[in-house]
């Protein structure tokens, strides 16, 4: 179709007793006797599908721990700004928060079930602060910060890249790419960008000003934040809902994060769109076509709409609290979570959609423009991580146990061979 202008421990079956079956009830997000050592985190909706990954690793490494030495992760979900703003405040959080158990029907993918837990008990606020305010992207593009620059006192940290997906309902299968200046005029413009048949602003579906999501796609294509067209969402999952009801399908269109578009849970519901950023000549997929999920054009740059996660934790004397640290270490991949699978990390990652840094060959400007330049992490995975999403051993890859098996320039990283 052309556009035309015009947590982690496993809880068991609760309230069922000698066999006797009770009301459930919702658990307060300080239980520790449910959630040893807790760690709050609040922000991003897009990074959920990921940290429920994360959650059951950490759970599953926890196994013959005593409680001490465990950890627990709860998770409230807003929008990365907001979780910045929450990790400098640090206001009570209120609402409710989502730890994760095992999927036993997705074991061996590390697959996660949410549960709930409240922060306000029976209409009164618990007091728990947040612990880590999570952000699809840097402090300095988020509302205000020009104003009011980055404490000191806040720590930042980087984990995997994501890319954001512009998507139409499953049923539209015409629509399979849109450049930048259509982009534009339809979340710029609205009904007034005559892009048909993206004119119905109650189809055309945006987040808010302060979602990462939503700041991304602004950059790429040329659009402030908060000068959005279009029908908002309080989050990703609520956007998804909102693309699939829209009466007349051909004229729905949404952006979300590749982890959610890839999420079993929302398998079916959409299709994501090439994108052509402005000087490209012509549109890419995040992956190398509309059906693979190797983040090919991601990890090269062809794909623009992209950026690191960002880990914000308050610091004394320099240094994040310890158990905040050990779960910063984990989602950001500084530590192995279980040292028995030093590939754990890339699994997860992989599996939930994004893209580790020692698989990308190139990074991005953490400013307004986002411009690539070429990236050389220290240990290179771009041939394991390739295998892990593909299930087979990448064309033009080599898998080694030894560099001394490997062709000329090319070293023996993560079971394969990889360019130095």
């Amino acid at each position: 179709m052309t556009i035309k202008r015009g947590l982690l421990s496993l809880v068991g079956a609760a309230g069922m007793v000698s066999g006797v079956a009770h009301a459930q009830t919702t658990p307060n997000c300080n239980d520790t006797t449910l959630l040893p050592n807790p760690v709050y985190l609040t922000g991003s909706s897009a990074f959920e599908p990921m940290l429920a990954k994360f959650s059951v690793a950490i759970q599953n490494a926890n196994v013959g721990k005593s409680p001490s030495e465990q950890l627990s992760i709860v998770y409230l979900t807003s929008a990365s700004c907001d979780g910045i703003t929450s990790a400098i405040s640090l206001s009570a959080m209120t609402g409710t928060g989502h730890y994760y158990v095992p999927d036993p029907a997705a074991l061996a993918t590390g697959g996660a079930l949410t549960k709930n837990c409240a922060f306000d008990a029976a209409g009164v606020n618990l007091g728990i602060k947040p612990n880590i305010g999570v952000s699809d992207v840097p402090y300095n593009l988020c509302p205000g910060s020009a104003a009011a620059p980055m404490p000191a006192t806040l720590g930042n940290w980087n984990g995997p890249v994501q890319s954001m997906l512009i998507v139409v309902p499953k049923s539209n299968a015409t629509t399979t790419s849109i450049s930048a200046e259509q982009a534009a005029d339809i979340w710029g413009c609205g009904a007034n960008g005559g892009i048909t048949p993206y004119i119905d602003e109650t189809a055309i579906q945006q987040r808010s000003a302060t979602s990462g999501t939503q700041i991304l796609v602004g950059r790429a294509i040329g659009v402030s934040p908060g000068a959005f067209k279009g029908n908002p969402n309080s989050g990703t999952g609520a956007l998804i809902t909102s693309l699939g009801t829209v009466s007349d399908p051909m004229k729905a269109i949404g952006f979300v994060a590749a982890d959610a578009y890839q999420s079993p849970a929302n398998a079916g519901l959409m299709n994501a769109v090439a994108f052509r950023a402005f000087f490209q000549n012509k549109a890419y997929y995040a992956d190398s076509d509309a059906t693979s999920i190797n983040k090919r054009n991601v990890r090269d740059g062809h794909y623009a709409i992209q950026g690191p996660l960002n880990f914000f934790a308050p610091l004394t004397a320099g240094q994040p609290a310890p158990l905040v640290k050990k779960t910063i270490d984990f989602i950001s991949g500084a530590v192995a979570i279980d040292p028995a699978k030093p590939n754990g990390y890339i699994d997860i990652v992989a599996n939930a959609g994004d893209v580790p840094t020692c698989a990308m060959t190139v990074q991005i400007s953490p400013d307004s423009y986002g411009y690539f330049a070429p990236y050389k992490p220290p240990v290179a995975c771009g041939c394991y991580f390739e295998s892990t999403v593909t299930k087979t051993s990448p064309v033009g890859c080599t898998p080694c146990a030894s560099s001394a098996t490997c062709p000329t320039g090319t070293t023996c990283q993560t079971g394969f061979c990889e360019k130095q």
